[in-house]
């Protein structure tokens, strides 16, 4: 009786802990991420990628990678 009543009691907090996990998620950066081809589908790599905050000038750089993929991450929450 121990034994199931213990197995319940960790499934219930194995549940609880998964549903407010996703509230600790949440946080105030975002990422930007695609890839570049041109006109034909080619893809481009070592293109340089800028995002630009307007509101504070905040900018950041990458390059695409060998399959024209790049990757903006941490980005503050802005415009």
């Amino acid at each position: 009786m121990f034994r199931k009543m213990f197995t319940i009691a960790s499934v219930m907090l194995a549940l609880m802990l998964s549903v407010t996990g996703h509230a600790w998620a949440q946080g105030s950066t975002g990422t930007i991420s695609g890839t570049v081809s041109d006109q034909t589908g080619a893809v481009l790599p070592g293109v340089t990628i800028t995002a630009v905050n307007s509101g504070t000038n905040l900018t950041r750089e990458v390059f695409t990678n060998e399959s024209g993929q790049y990757t903006l991450t941490f980005l503050p929450v802005g415009v």
